[in-house]
C-alpha cells in the first residue's frame, strides 16, 4: 500500500505539503494539490485509520456488546447496526460477555481507552449494587438496548415489554384458552419483569387467574433451563392448556420437551413465545410470537449513539420505547 512518502518521493516535494495537501489543512498551490490527489489515486494510497485516529482522537469505530449471538433478536440487532454504521463512516467491533458482568466491563472500558466512539450495549443482570460500574466510565456516549439500569442517565432504546405480555395473555384468553401456565427466565432484568407485569395486566383484563403452579422460573436463559422447566410443568398431574414462555431461548427447550412427551400444538397445548426462534414458522403449524422492531430499534439506537458522538454530547437522558405486535401461526389456533 502507497504512503505519503511515495507521492513525495514522486513528486519530488516534502511529506509536509502531501499531508497538508490531503488533509485539507494548511495552504497548498492548487494546481499542486491536483497532482498530489491524481497520484495518490495512482499509487492506490488509502490513509492509515489508526494514524487518523491518534491525530483526531476519533476511532470511528463503535462497540456491540451482547450478551450471546444465539439469540436471533441478537442477530438481528447486529445486522441492523452494522448496516448504519457503514453508512455512516463507522465500523462495528462485536463482543459477547455470556451474561458475565466481569467481560462486559472490559469490553465497556474500551470506551475511555478511546478504542471506540460509542457503544451499544445489551447489560447482563445486575446481582447487587457493588456489581455496577457504568457509573465509573467517563465517556457517557452509551446507548442501552431492552434494559433499564437504576440510577444511571444512559439512554436507552427498548420494545415495550410490557405490552408484549398483555397481547400474548389476551390472545390465548381470545383464543379460548384459560389454564395458562408460563416458563419464565430469571427475573433479574427489567425486560423480564416488565412482559411478567403485562402478562398479569392482560390476565386480570381477560378474568383470568394466574395459578402458581403453573408458573415456573427456568434456572437460566438457555435450551437445557427450558427445557427442565417445562418438563417438571408438565409432569404435573393438573397442567394448563395454555403457556406464555417469555424468553425465546427458552422456548427451544420446552419444543423439545414437548416432542419427547408427545404433545402436539396447538392439539394439546396452545403456545406463545416471547420473540420468534429460528425457524418458527417451520416448527409444526408455526410458533406464534410477539416480535420487536428491530430495524426500528436500531435506528433509534444508532441515531442517539451519532447525537452523542458527534453533535449534543450533554443532551438529557433520552429513553425511546417502541411498540410491540403479535404474529399469529398455528401454534395458538385451536382447531
Amino acid at each position: 500500500m502507497a504512503t505519503i512518502n511515495d507521492i513525495a518521493e514522486k513528486l519530488h516535494i516534502s511529506n509536509a505539503t502531501v499531508s497538508r495537501a490531503l488533509r485539507s489543512s494548511g495552504y497548498v498551490k492548487a494546481e499542486l494539490k491536483e497532482k498530489i490527489f491524481r497520484t495518490a489515486e495512482e499509487l492506490g494510497y488509502a490513509p492509515n485509520p489508526l494514524a487518523v485516529g491518534l491525530r483526531t482522537r476519533r476511532s470511528h469505530g463503535i462497540s456491540i456488546v451482547l450478551p450471546s449471538m444465539n439469540n436471533p433478536v441478537s442477530v438481528e440487532l447486529l445486522e441492523n447496526l452494522e448496516k448504519l454504521a457503514d453508512r455512516n463512516g463507522y465500523h462495528v467491533m462485536i463482543s459477547t460477555t455470556d451474561g458475565n458482568i466481569e467481560t462486559e466491563r472490559k469490553y465497556v472500558q474500551l470506551l475511555d481507552a478511546g478504542l471506540v466512539d460509542g457503544t451499544v450495549l445489551v447489560p447482563g443482570p445486575r446481582r447487587s449494587p457493588e456489581e455496577e460500574y457504568l457509573q465509573h466510565i467517563r465517556k457517557r456516549n452509551i446507548a442501552l438496548f431492552n434494559r433499564d439500569l437504576a440510577g444511571l442517565s444512559l439512554d436507552v432504546v427498548k420494545s415495550d415489554a410490557v405490552q408484549a405480555g398483555r397481547l400474548a395473555m389476551e390472545h390465548l384468553a381470545c383464543r379460548g384458552y384459560r389454564r395458562i401456565g408460563m416458563i419464565l427466565p430469571p427475573l433479574e432484568t427489567s425486560l423480564a419483569q416488565e412482559r411478567l407485569e403485562g402478562c398479569q395486566e392482560g390476565a386480570d383484563a381477560a378474568g383470568i387467574r394466574l395459578e402458581e403452579k403453573w408458573m415456573l422460573r427456568a434456572r437460566g436463559t438457555t435450551p437445557a433451563a427450558g427445557k427442565a422447566a417445562a418438563d417438571e410443568l408438565l409432569s404435573r398431574q393438573s397442567r394448563p392448556d395454555g403457556l406464555l414462555v417469555l424468553d425465546n431461548i427458552l422456548t427451544v427447550g420446552v419444543l423439545q420437551a414437548l416432542r419427547e412427551k408427545n404433545l402436539s400444538l396447538p392439539e394439546d397445548l396452545g403456545l406463545v413465545s416471547f420473540d420468534d426462534i429460528v425457524n418458527g414458522e417451520l416448527v409444526g403449524a408455526g410458533i406464534t410470537y410477539v416480535g420487536q422492531p428491530m430495524p426500528q430499534i436500531a435506528e433509534a439506537l444508532f441515531s442517539l449513539l451519532l447525537l452523542r458522538m458527534e453533535g449534543q454530547p450533554g443532551m438529557a437522558r433520552q429513553s425511546i420505547c417502541l411498540p410491540v405486535r403479535l404474529i399469529e401461526r398455528g401454534s395458538t389456533r385451536r382447531l
